[in-house]
């Protein structure tokens, strides 16, 4: 299941631990090194830099948003904030970032119950009336968003591609009612004119 592949920590996320296993179970040993020492070194950075990069988040820079995005979920140098999180990866998201589209997308499923935070889907066929359902189809606009445009991600340990996110949208779409996914279409047509605007 693609939904699975969320890297993360604590009630929001996936623990680091997990992922590393995963990434070990893929491609052997050598990752771990590489994956420990860069989210040791990417965790150490943020914390250094964290009045720097909020400053440069709020001028417009979308690179430090997704990275105060990463700092509000872990709770690294700020409090721990999944809304914050939520509302800094949404200000990049709306700019074309495409890591900060899927996080996003990730981090509402959990916030609202859709699913756990290992992946699994908790629930199914949800319309678009209850809170869950506003969550799904802000998800799957935000994935169909992200599977229509150019991939360009920052972080090493978790990449998608075009058919991964199309796959995705599928999982979700079957979440959903048919109306649900019509909602969520037009959504996600609104929010890729309003992103082609912004080029």
């Amino acid at each position: 299941m693609i939904l699975s592949r969320f890297p993360g920590q604590g009630s929001v996320w996936i623990p680091l631990l997990r992922l590393i296993r995963a990434a070990l179970a893929i491609a052997g040993a050598w990752v771990l090194i590489g994956s420990v020492a860069y989210a040791e070194s990417y965790e150490a950075e943020v914390r250094r830099r964290i009045a720097e990069i909020l400053r440069e988040a709020e001028q417009g820079d979308i690179g430090m948003q997704v990275a105060l995005g990463y700092a509000y979920v872990r709770g690294w140098g700020v409090p721990q904030s999944s809304a914050e999180a939520q509302r800094w990866w949404r200000i990049a998201a709306a700019q074309g970032d495409t890591e900060a589209q899927v996080r996003l997308a990730f981090l509402l499923l959990v916030d609202s119950g859709v699913i756990d935070e290992d992946g699994s889907t908790i629930y199914s066929r949800i319309g678009p009336g209850s809170d869950m359902g506003q969550a799904l189809i802000e998800a799957y606009a935000w994935v169909n968003v992200a599977a229509s445009g150019d991939l360009e991600f920052r972080e090493i340990a978790v990449v998608w591609t075009h058919e991964e996110l199309a796959e995705m949208r599928e999982e979700l779409a079957e979440l959903m009612t048919s109306d649900a996914i019509a909602e969520a279409q037009r959504i996600s047509l609104d929010l890729w004119k309003r992103i082609e605007a912004t080029d």
